[in-house]
């Protein structure tokens, strides 16, 4: 059996020990969340006493995100301990045999595709990148499979679980109510926000360029490079210079008697 030993930062550490009911990663781009969730996958399913197999799904919104995102990185960090096999139903295994895991990847971005899932026997789900890129404008994970993921009872092999990674989204998608402002009644439910800079595997001048390529996005810059939930726009801005940092109050403010007020 190949062996692997994998440098976690302090935030990654939280969310593999993590043995919440409904974990989630989330944070900037490039900050190692898809390892992070894989790696504590692998975690979990080294725990489990031989034979036993810790199998699971993960879902993206589609099957070629999957293809062009997902795979390569488990490949790139966990290609050494792990095989990755396509299915003629449409979809991917990726195996980690040493130790027992076995998760189905596949897409869904309608309801019709929730099918896959009815049948299904399974310990743990993964939700990958659920929010989607501009609201309306891409498919996202819908808020069922979630719901389904959860309902589901285990089989009872290391316990039951979903985790969840991505970037944060809008604060009007599912994910944030789910995950911040009002989490499930009976559910445990902890959210670790990786912080810009936590992995030290990404390259100056790879934040350098997202930097660039945001620069001119304030609400782009605010999700994939800071990792702050906030919606994104749409058009042209009509207020460019708004920042929610600078000029929305989180508590209520008490008009001052006297004091100008500017109109534009």
């Amino acid at each position: 059996m190949s062996v692997m030993r994998m440098a976690l930062t302090p935030t990654q550490k939280r969310f593999v020990d993590s043995t919440a009911t409904v974990t989630a990663i989330v944070g900037p781009e490039g900050e190692g969340k898809t390892c992070s969730a894989a790696f504590r996958l692998i975690k979990k399913a080294s725990l489990l006493p031989a034979p036993q197999v810790l199998r699971g799904v993960m879902i993206r919104d589609s099957g070629p995100n999957i293809e062009q995102h997902t795979i390569p990185s488990l490949m790139k960090t966990f290609g050494a301990i792990s095989t990755i096999r396509s299915l003629k139903s449409g979809g991917w295994i990726w195996e980690v045999p040493g130790v027992g895991l076995e998760m189905t990847m596949f897409g869904i971005d309608d309801l019709v595709a929730l099918s896959r899932l009815q049948g299904s026997e399974f310990d743990c789900g993964w939700l990958e990148e659920p929010a989607p890129i501009i609201a309306g404008r891409s498919a996202g994970i819908r808020e069922e499979v979630f719901t389904i993921l959860t309902g589901r009872r285990g089989s009872g092999r290391g316990g039951k679980f979903v985790q969840i990674s991505m970037n944060p989204g809008p604060k009007t998608h599912w994910t944030y109510r789910v995950l911040e402002a009002a989490p499930l009644d009976g559910v445990t439910t902890e959210v670790f926000h990786i912080q810009r800079g936590e992995n030290p595997y990404l390259l100056p001048e790879d934040r350098t360029r997202q930097e660039k390529v945001y620069a001119s996005r304030p609400d782009l810059y605010a999700r994939y490079v800071r990792g702050e939930w906030g919606p994104v726009q749409l058009g042209d801005s009509v207020t460019p210079e708004y920042r929610e940092s600078v000029h929305f109050s989180r508590e209520v403010l008490q008009p001052i008697p006297g004091l100008p007020v500017l109109r534009a």
